[in-house]
């Protein structure tokens, strides 16, 4: 899920809402992301998910698309369309580098690890970021230091100063 947000925020960065549908490019940027995570999701699961969604927001009864009904073939050529898009538009460059690797190697480097406080802190700021544009606009690497350093000081826990 965080690297379907971070391609979002990448897409919608370069393109408006107005010229290109959420509904196809969440469809076709959550089959990108299955395919390239190697996370295989058939197609008839993700049209599913993102129509029961999409029916919840709009308080519609929340009833499975049955595979050979009109409405999920219309689903499955956004689902196309909305790939197409998103590769057209991030020039076919769909690789996502997110920061929770990096933090957990940070946070034991600094031997933070048993302070459980400042983990889950630091855990709980990345991925309260992953609702804003800070993954298009710095470098994973950033973005882990700087929620060990929130949380560290929200914690008041001393970090090296060299």
């Amino acid at each position: 899920m965080a690297t379907t947000q971070v391609l979002l925020q990448q897409f919608y960065y370069l393109a408006s809402t107005q010229d290109f549908p959420l509904c196809s490019i969440v469809l076709g940027t959550l089959f990108l992301v299955c395919k390239a995570e190697e996370n295989l999701q058939t197609i008839c699961n993700i049209i599913n998910i993102v129509d029961i969604v999409v029916k919840h927001n709009h308080r519609y009864p929340e009833v499975v698309t049955d595979r050979y009904d009109s409405e999920y073939y219309e689903l499955k050529n956004e689902m196309v369309i909305g790939k197409m898009q998103v590769l057209w538009q991030l020039a076919f460059n769909v690789q996502v580098e997110l920061p929770y690797g990096l933090l957990a190697n940070y946070l034991q480097s600094l031997e933070l690890t048993d302070q459980e406080q400042v983990l889950q802190l630091a855990w709980n700021y990345v991925n309260d970021l992953l609702r804003t544009p800070v993954y298009v606009c710095f470098q994973p690497k950033t973005i882990a230091c700087s929620a060990i350093f929130l949380a560290a000081h929200k914690c008041s826990v001393g970090l090296p100063t060299m």
